[in-house]
């Protein structure tokens, strides 16, 4: 484990610095689009083909020639002895077609067909290629697939991607586990199961050293595992711990793994805050319309977690804060890194 004597503890950057510098590349996988939802783009996604390929209808009703139909109308209709082909909604048209006309705008009346609008060119019809040309760049390396995305890569027809995701190995399940792996699973990671060959990337188990290791409030006893194949985290067993750590090394580690950078939301304090010089301390922070309030500093409770939406770390060289300081700060929340409004990306 690693730590500088039993009285001296290492700073957060440093403890972070030997394990991001400890951690070996992700090779890339290539997934089913499906499968690959939340994953981080290793090479980019370019469309395949035009969307849509051909010309097709906005809606129910006759395909037609515009140009055949100029000064149609109720008063002077144009008489066709060939009807005019029905189409729906999606649907491809027919040669020599260029617009739809709505069902009411031809009656049938024996052999003849009696049309009484004139369309523009184009109306009610999707041209080829307008949704999306071919060879587009649908989402660069680097690019978290979120369902936006997915979407618009589904109905492209791009059928698999090559993806990041980095195998996280879990310490031993107990309740704070089901956090670990829910947080690993929506950053993109994979859980590594128990027997499998392929080596994890990272390792996340459990720290029994009950000497301070880290100048990190809380989680002083968080260390680092670094002379086995696969870098490991321990985590402090306490929750409180155990949220701190994860937050101040294992995301980042994450973060290094896939190449993303989870958005920062940066806003003023409501009132000041206070810390200790030469510790990290971790801060709960509780979104309102004026700002960030501070709920707890150098500690995470269990109502502190159910009230804040988002966390941060005041620097061991800080005193604190003072009100009205503008403050980027995690949100707790990984499924909602959606870029809302506001989010400043550091």
């Amino acid at each position: 484990m690693t730590r500088t004597g039993i009285n001296r503890r290492l700073s957060l950057t440093q403890m972070r610095d030997q394990l991001l510098s400890a951690l070996g590349p992700v090779a890339p996988e290539r997934v089913a689009i499906p499968a690959a939802s939340g994953a981080v783009l290793a090479v980019p996604v370019r469309a395949p083909h035009a969307m849509p390929p051909q010309a097709i209808a906005l809606r129910a009703g006759h395909a037609v020639p515009s140009l055949d139909l100029v000064g149609a109308s109720a008063h002077s209709p144009v008489i066709s002895m060939v009807p005019p082909a029905m189409v729906l909604a999606g649907q491809v048209l027919p040669a020599g077609c260029d617009a739809v006309l709505p069902p009411d705008a031809v009656s049938t009346q024996g052999v003849f067909s009696e049309i009484t609008q004139s369309p523009a060119p184009g109306e009610h019809v999707r041209q080829a290629g307008h949704d999306l040309a071919a060879g587009v760049l649908l989402a660069d390396s680097g690019a978290i697939l979120s369902p936006r995305l997915l979407l618009a890569i589904t109905l492209a027809g791009v059928e698999s991607a090559e993806i990041l995701r980095p195998r996280i190995a879990l310490p031993a399940l107990v309740p704070e586990s089901v956090w670990l792996a829910a947080a690993c699973a929506a950053l993109g990671c994979a859980l590594r199961a128990e027997g499998e060959r392929a080596p994890a990337h990272l390792a996340l188990g459990w720290s029994d050293d009950a000497a301070p290791l880290l100048a990190l409030h809380p989680g002083e006893t968080t260390g680092i595992r670094l002379e086995q194949a696969t870098p490991e985290i321990l985590l402090p067993r306490r929750f409180d711990g155990m949220v701190a750590a994860f937050f101040a090394l294992a995301l980042p580690a994450i973060e290094q793994l896939t190449g993303r950078k989870l958005p920062r939301v940066s806003r003023p304090l409501i009132r000041k805050i206070a810390s200790q010089v030469g510790i990290t301390d971790v801060i709960l922070l509780k979104s309102t319309p004026e700002g960030f309030m501070p709920l707890s500093t150098g500690e995470i409770t269990l109502t502190g977690l159910t009230e804040a939406d988002a966390l941060a770390f005041i620097p061991a060289e800080s005193e604190g804060l003072a009100a009205g300081s503008p403050f980027a700060a995690l949100p707790l929340d990984f499924l909602s890194f959606s870029n809302p409004i506001g989010v400043s990306h550091p």
